[in-house]
């Protein structure tokens, strides 16, 4: 019996790994790889220069793949060396506030590409009065590209906050505007590629301590709310705000002029004008009275 049933399984195939003897196994078919060339960056500040040992920005995106722009590899290097499918490239290439565009093509050979930044540096400081030292305290530094129709969100081309601060700028003419306490200068200056600068805003300015008192009979209570205005009215017939502080105002910095300081409080009011020399200080001392004795009756 149990020779035939030996027998009968071995006629009909079914004894333990024969099948698998005979089958094949299913392997994955893997995607031909496909090929690159190697491509190396580098830029230089100006043309003639050297390549830069600095870090850039490096963007390069494909530009022939059906669906637009499409970012292939970003890093910071001085000269990147990416592996690359043929095709069209953007690079991009930022330093400072300088970036170029390029499109390059890639072949089956290795290239090398260099990106003119065509940029120079420009480095800003600030002295409240001729003689004295650069502010060690933050400036707002404004930089707008020069136009005859002055500055405007549409041509302005970076802002930093710090006492002492070098643009990398493309080469061209620019309108620098640096904020400190209640004084602004403008400064135009030219950028040449591949060339350094160093400037120093002259504020020409003076320190003023303002203080209010109430007339005889008078209380001041709570805040004096200050506001500084230029002595002289502007075409529309005002007197431009400079400044406008609320409580305790320490010394302001403004710039050599004429204007009004005035002061409010409660019910009371009073102005004062004053002068301001560069390099000077002075103390200049509001007095407060009642609305009504200040402001002049219609027709007065």
């Amino acid at each position: 019996m149990r020779v035939r049933f030996w027998a009968a399984l071995l006629s009909s195939g079914v004894v333990c790994g024969a099948a698998a003897a005979d089958e094949t196994a299913a392997v994955p078919k893997v995607p031909p790889v496909a090929p690159t060339s190697t491509v190396r960056l580098q830029a230089v500040i100006a043309a003639g220069a050297k390549p830069m040992r600095e870090a850039i920005a490096w963007t390069v995106s494909r530009l022939d793949g059906g669906v637009g722009p499409q970012a292939v590899a970003t890093q910071s290097a001085a000269a990147p060396q990416l592996d690359l499918a043929p095709g069209r490239y953007a690079v991009t290439a930022r330093y400072g506030d300088a970036e170029v565009r390029d499109e390059i093509v890639v072949g089956a050979a290795e290239t090398a590409h260099v990106v003119n930044l065509d940029a120079g540096h420009v480095r800003f400081g600030m002295i409240p009065y001729a003689g004295a030292p650069v502010i060690a305290d933050d400036v707002t530094w404004e930089v707008y590209r020069y136009t005859k129709s002055g500055p405007s969100e549409r041509n302005r081309v970076a802002v930093v906050v710090a006492p002492v601060h070098q643009f990398v700028l493309p080469a061209g003419h620019y309108l620098v505007r640096a904020r400190y306490d209640a004084s602004t200068a403008d400064l135009v200056v030219p950028v040449i590629a591949g060339h350094s600068y160093k400037y120093t805003v002259n504020l020409y300015a003076g320190k003023v301590a303002l203080s209010a008192v109430a007339d005889p009979g008078a209380a001041i209570v709570g805040d004096v709310a200050w506001e500084i205005r230029r002595a002289k009215p502007n075409a529309a017939g005002e007197r431009e705000v400079i400044a406008a502080r609320v409580g305790s105002t320490g010394p302001l910095l403004l710039r050599e002029g004429r204007y009004v300081a005035m002061a409010r409080a409660d019910g009371l009011a009073g102005e004062t004008p004053f002068e301001v020399k560069a390099g000077n200080s002075q103390k200049i001392k509001v007095v407060l009275r009642p609305v009504e004795a200040v402001i002049p009756a219609a027709g007065g």
